[in-house]
């Protein structure tokens, strides 16, 4: 009966395939409906109705071709606005391979529409919300006021539910994995939106009562002291890791914010010690607080300085390209200060490195053309050895205590990773 549909191109048949194809359970069946589909529609490089109506089928293993070929054809041919409508309905039915490997295609995108981006930040469903926040951390260009804004007030209402949710379950203990998948997508979106908004929220009256990077940091230090963080590792995980995507931001700013974060120090300095925090985060602070006083230099002549050497080994150590860069553009440094900030950029994992190396490429001192055009090459061929091997920035690896928050590598490479 589904081959003889095949014959009779009409809207009911091709409605009839359509609800086939999102909804059978038997394999069988779907490998039929899925031929018919094509022979209606067609196979050319194009995305059709069938395609998006196979993703949207549940019932189906992970393995099937079928589907496989159909998620293929939607992330090579469509556009990505399409997928985020199509995500924006059918989003919370998908199956978790099929979310995970749409947004890696959305993230992929540079040129995503500041209405879009706000539909995602204002979308009620998790996974909306933490592919916008993960893509304002990678796209620069794509934050503005307004959508710092949305995120400032998203992180507000996540951590309101993540008080509720530590009420729920200091009050029933051994029911927390009935909990276990919220408490999941909170701990991800507070990460993000923690990374987000301390690395690129605005530094001035860094000390006023309303601001986010103060309410923050006491939010923070009061969750740290709930006698249920600390009675369970899960749960005091995921606290360490907002804590490590603190620090990890602040140092990420360039050296031209730290006067204006200044202010930030007392506060800082303030923060009662906390038990459950590892060496390995409180020397991350540590770092923040020697960031917030001037960087020591040591002049050379009249017309140069030098970073120091520990300067330069903190910004390898913490992987802050940004800084990295400033330092080797900046004309007042010694050419020395500045290859070796060159070379350093070659061993970050940050997408924003090809084109700060293009850029020394065209610079007028041959010596810092040259190291930037070897070191440009040698990156290149690294990046394409490691595709197959390391995972896609944002929606790589899954839960804390693990690399979640990537507190080893580039901060702004923050896990969306499924559950």
């Amino acid at each position: 009966a589904l081959y003889l549909l095949s014959f009779s191109d009409n809207e009911g048949n091709k409605a009839l395939l359509l609800k086939l194809l999102a909804s059978t359970e038997q394999p069988y069946v779907f490998a039929s409906t899925y031929q018919s589909a094509q022979k209606l529609w067609g196979t050319d490089k194009t995305c059709q109705p069938y395609d998006w109506a196979a993703i949207q089928n549940r019932q189906q293993t992970l393995d099937n071709e079928d589907m496989a070929l159909s998620l293929q054809r939607i992330t090579e041919y469509s556009s990505v606005s399409a997928i985020i409508d199509f995500m924006l309905t059918h989003g919370e039915a998908l199956s978790e391979h099929i979310r995970h490997t749409l947004a890696q295609r959305i993230l992929q995108d540079d040129a995503i529409a500041p209405e879009t981006l706000m539909q995602l930040l204002t979308h009620p469903d998790d996974s909306m919300l933490s592919i916008a926040l993960a893509y304002l951390g990678q796209h620069q260009s794509a934050i503005t006021s307004q959508t710092l804004s949305m995120a400032a007030e998203r992180l507000a209402e996540a951590q309101r539910a993540w008080q509720a949710l530590m009420q729920r379950i200091g009050s029933a203990v051994n029911d927390y994995s009935r909990y276990e998948m919220r408490i999941y997508a909170l701990a991800k979106q507070i990460a993000l939106a923690l990374w987000l908004l301390y690395r690129y929220s605005a530094a001035t009256n860094a000390n006023a009562d309303n601001n986010i990077l103060v309410t923050s940091l006491t939010w923070l230090t009061r969750i740290s002291q709930l006698p249920i963080i600390a009675s369970l590792p899960a749960l005091s995980e995921h606290v360490e890791a907002w804590w490590q995507q603190v620090w990890l931001a602040l140092l990420a700013r360039p050296e031209s914010e730290m006067t204006e974060l200044s202010e930030l120090l007392p506060t800082l300095q303030a923060l009662p010690p906390l038990r459950l925090l590892t060496a390995k985060t409180n020397a991350l602070r540590i770092q923040v607080i020697d960031r917030l006083t001037p960087t020591a230099v040591v002049k050379t002549d009249t017309n140069t300085t030098s970073t120091s050497q520990s300067a330069l080994l903190s910004w390898i150590q913490t992987q802050n390209t940004e800084a990295l860069y400033h330092c080797a553009s900046d004309e007042t440094q010694t050419i020395s200060t500045r290859l070796q900030a060159i070379e350093a950029l070659g061993q970050m994992f940050d997408i924003r490195v090809s084109a700060w190396l293009d850029s020394l490429m065209q610079h007028t001192q041959p010596d810092i053309q040259k190291t930037a055009y070897n070191v440009k090459r040698r990156w290149q061929r690294g990046q394409n050895k490691a595709q197959n091997k390391r995972p896609m920035p944002y929606f790589d690896t899954p839960p804390a205590g693990s690399n979640a928050w990537q507190t080893t590598h580039n901060p702004q490479h923050l896990s969306l990773g499924d559950k």
